[in-house]
């Protein structure tokens, strides 16, 4: 049986350009791999051999021609995901990593602590939420 591909419309000498500068230059987290899959569809590379080189599935790539198809460059970025904003940014995240080695499994210090010198109020569950994400386990900080 064989596996059906498709392959994205004929690229104008300025569309490919300019995906390979996103390709190689885009500062969003999947546009590059989006970018390369959609030039090699150009190239009439296979979405199953599409998949093996971006490191995805079949049907990843295949959504992400359709939406090369539909929306153009716009088709590439990513969508806007559920949820509030981040709680700490960058640097309160290292200060908390920083409380949490000071004062393992303390909580109530790390909150207190984060408070007086950021003015954010955490909860113990996000803590632990920011620890897990950065592979701390704050279950075995002595």
């Amino acid at each position: 049986m064989k596996i059906p591909n498709k392959f994205i419309t004929p690229l104008d000498n300025h569309a490919a350009k300019k995906l390979e500068f996103l390709a190689k230059n885009s500062k969003q987290a999947r546009v590059p791999q989006r970018a390369k899959a959609i030039l090699l569809s150009s190239k009439k590379v296979s979405i199953n051999e599409i998949a093996k080189k971006c490191g995805v599935g079949r049907n990843a790539v295949s959504a992400w021609i359709d939406n090369w198809e539909k929306l153009g460059f716009e088709g590439l970025a990513d969508k806007e995901r559920p949820g509030g904003p981040p709680k700490l940014n960058e640097s309160q995240k290292e200060l908390l990593f920083e409380l949490a080695r000071e004062t393992p499994r303390d909580f109530s210090s790390m909150i207190g602590k984060l408070y007086e010198q950021t003015g954010k109020l955490i909860s113990e569950s996000t803590i632990k939420r920011l620890l897990k994400n950065d592979g701390i386990d704050w279950k075995t900080m002595e």
